[in-house]
C-alpha cells in the first residue's frame, strides 16, 4: 500500500470518472510514424531463438542479443483523421541481436551500434561484453549504463488477436467479444551523419 507523504496526511481525493469513461476504441494504437524513445531500464541479455530453415536445413538463430525497454517520449498524442491517439508513455521493446562478422571475426550489432551513435558521443562505440552476464562493459570492467538514453525512431503498431497458451482467441467473459490488442514495431533510429 502506498504511503501518503504529504504534511496534511489527510483522505486524498481520487477521481476515477475519466478513466471509466475513456474511449477504449484507440487506446493503445500507435500511428506509423517518428517518435522521441526513451531506455527506461537496463537491458536484459537473452539468446535468439534456434530455427532450422526448412530450404537449407541450416540452423539459424541462437545469437546473443540485448533486450531494451522502451517508452514513448514525444509526439505524447497524434492526430489522424480527426482520431487522437495517446502515445505518450507507451511501452515497446526492441532486441539489438549481435552477430559474428565472417571479415575480422568481431561481434556487430547495427540496433546496438544506431542507439549508441544517437547518443551523441555518450555511449562508446568500442566495448567489451561481460562474460558472465552478456552485458556490455567498459574498459574497467563497469557496466555500460542506457537508462534515460533517447532517440528518435520509426514505431508501428498492428492490431492483434489475445491469444492464450492453448494458441485459442481470449474471450471477455462479460460480452463475449473475442479480445484483441496491440503489437508494436520498431524500425530505423535516426541518427546524425558525420562528414
Amino acid at each position: 500500500m502506498s504511503e501518503d507523504t504529504t504534511e496534511n496526511r489527510g483522505p486524498v481525493a481520487v477521481d476515477l470518472s475519466a478513466d471509466m469513461e475513456r474511449d477504449r476504441t484507440f487506446g493503445g494504437r500507435v500511428p506509423r510514424g517518428t517518435y522521441k524513445l526513451r531506455i527506461v531500464e537496463e537491458p536484459d541479455f537473452a539468446t535468439s531463438k534456434e530455427k532450422i530453415d526448412p530450404k537449407t536445413h541450416q540452423k539459424k538463430g541462437g545469437n546473443p542479443m540485448l533486450v531494451f525497454q522502451l517508452e514513448i517520449t514525444e509526439p505524447t498524442e497524434v492526430v489522424v483523421d480527426g482520431d487522437t491517439f495517446t502515445t505518450g508513455g507507451v511501452k515497446l521493446r526492441t532486441w539489438a541481436t549481435f552477430i559474428i562478422d565472417n571479415k575480422n571475426g568481431l561481434e556487430r550489432n547495427p540496433t546496438l551500434a544506431d542507439i549508441h551513435k544517437a547518443s551523441e558521443g555518450k555511449l562508446p562505440a568500442r566495448f567489451l561484453r561481460d562474460m558472465d552476464t552478456g552485458l556490455p562493459i567498459n574498459d574497467e570492467g563497469i557496466p555500460i549504463a542506457y537508462t534515460g538514453t533517447e532517440f528518435w525512431a520509426i514505431v508501428d503498431s498492428k492490431e492483434v488477436d489475445q491469444r492464450g497458451d492453448d494458441g485459442k482467441v481470449l474471450v471477455n467473459p462479460l460480452t463475449q467479444e473475442e479480445l484483441r490488442g496491440w503489437q508494436y514495431s520498431f524500425g530505423r533510429i535516426f541518427v546524425l551523419q558525420s562528414n
